[in-house]
């Protein structure tokens, strides 16, 4: 059994009044979630997160999660043998009913966005007994792949995780969506805009037929959800998008997607303004800006523009953070997908210098419950000749600075405080805290036991051995 350590910071600069909170993370629902438990990653942060949530005096406004909200297993291919991808239901639902049972134990507000892999079409995968479903088909009768796909039992096998996961997460409190917002704190002064990555940065081709469950599972959200403050009139933006929606079905296009989306942030951004000041503008996005990554022992410098779509979407971050620069607000990034801690500092400047360079604190917390990294980043190596490492792309640079590694499961933990001045109200901060969930213990279940006795069995060989060897050099004596 894994066994879990977590730590809390409980002290607050006594110059500031508490407000609201928000926690983040991503890259979680990876086997059987039983809250309760530590037997893997899922269990132990869902657990922690309760038990910490519990003790807290004010809960968080809602939790944030980043994307990647299964993970199936894999096959790699060997010999003639080719790949193989199994979706399981029963493991994907387990993970979302204990979120849904948290959320309503402490009635708090669940936003999840996609990652890579939740949109991913579950044509091909090999479906597991577990998932029989009415809906599930065992297509493997076909005699060719062609005569496979064109079945009506495989059809029926199209987007399950996407499906899956939209069923899960429909309640008053809980959604899967394909963007989102939340204007909250002390005057409503801090933004928090969560937004799609994927149609910027993955390859499409093998994502975007899922998109159409979700665009529309998006839309309903928007026109029935009761989260959203009046001023920010979702409801008619709703009907604006409509006519996109109905071009999707018609055609799946990646411009379409990501269309929906700006026109989403620009009215977002408009109405927030009319709100009154914005100090800290927060995006929640499911891939980083910028980031380090062990690959082959070799420390890697990466970016979100490093794909095709990805300096686009380096420019919709620009946009959204830029039209606060006037107000001289804080700006943050939220994301997941590396599945370590890392934090620093991301800069974004346009080469041209037509406008000022924009800072941006980024969490990256892809810890929420898979399997982490088995290589990972360090300060120690970005001092020996990585840090502050920076490219340019279209237009664009960008400069990256790690300034935090932390090699656990885990969550953030974003907080807004208020610095009164003379009594009245004042400034609106954010600060953020990584809360670890360190393992005391790597084995786990049977395996670690059985490789437990392997490591005994073979230190007991060698000292028989040895032994062995020194009776027989004393009978030669």
């Amino acid at each position: 059994t894994i066994q879990y350590d977590t730590h809390y910071d409980t002290h607050y600069d006594t110059h500031y009044n508490m407000a609201q909170n928000f926690i983040a993370y991503g890259c979680w629902n990876k086997g059987l979630c039983k809250v309760g438990s530590t037997s893997n990653g899922v269990s132990a942060v869902i657990t922690e997160m309760d038990e910490y949530v519990s003790r807290m005096d004010v809960k968080p406004s809602f939790v944030a999660v980043a994307g990647d909200n299964y993970y199936p297993k894999i096959e790699e291919a060997t010999g003639t043998t080719p790949k193989k991808k199994y979706f399981n239901e029963s493991e994907l639902k387990s993970g979302f009913a204990c979120l849904r049972d948290f959320q309503r134990k402490h009635k708090i507000p669940i936003q999840v966005i996609g990652g890579n892999h939740d949109t991913e079409n579950t044509l091909d995968f090999e479906i597991t007994a577990s998932a029989a479903s009415s809906r599930r088909i065992n297509t493997g009768s076909a005699t060719s792949l062609r005569q496979r796909r064109e079945s009506v039992a495989y059809k029926k096998n199209e987007c399950l995780i996407t499906r899956t996961e939209i069923n899960m997460a429909k309640s008053t409190l809980m959604s899967f969506t394909m963007f989102n917002c939340h204007l909250f704190g002390a005057g409503n002064h801090t933004l928090v805009l969560m937004l799609d990555s994927n149609i910027y940065i993955e390859n499409m081709a093998k994502l975007k037929d899922c998109y159409l469950p979700l665009l529309r599972n998006t839309v309903r959200h928007l026109k029935t959800s009761r989260m959203y403050p009046a001023q920010l009139n979702v409801m008619a933006f709703a009907e604006t998008i409509q006519d996109a929606v109905a071009d999707f079905e018609r055609a799946a296009s990646v411009e379409t997607l990501r269309s929906v989306q700006l026109a989403w942030v620009n009215h977002i951004l408009e109405a927030a303004t009319r709100t009154g000041t914005i100090n800290n503008v927060v995006i929640v996005a499911h891939h980083p800006l910028a980031y380090h990554k062990i690959k082959k022992n070799k420390m890697l410098f990466q970016t979100g523009a490093d794909n095709d779509g990805g300096a686009e979407y380096l420019k919709l971050c620009r946009h959204i953070y830029g039209h606060f620069i006037s107000v001289q607000a804080q700006f943050f990034y939220s994301c997941a997908d590396l599945h370590t801690y890392q934090a620093g500092t991301v800069v974004l400047a346009a080469t041209d210098g037509a406008s000022p360079p924009i800072r941006i604190n980024q969490q990256i917390a892809g810890t929420g419950g898979t399997t982490l990294e088995t290589e990972y980043a360090t300060l120690q190596g970005q001092v020996q000749g990585h840090g502050g490492a920076s490219t340019t792309v279209d237009g664009v640079s960008i400069t990256y600075d790690m300034s935090v590694a932390i090699h656990s499961h885990g969550f953030l933990h974003w907080r807004e405080s208020v610095k009164s001045e003379n009594g009245h109200g004042g400034v609106s901060s954010l600060s953020v805290e990584f809360i670890p969930i360190r393992v005391r213990m790597s084995t786990e279940g049977s395996g670690g036991t059985r490789r437990r006795r392997q490591r005994h069995r073979r230190k007991y060989n060698r000292k028989q051995t040895t032994r062995n060897r020194k009776m027989n050099r004393n009978r030669k004596m």
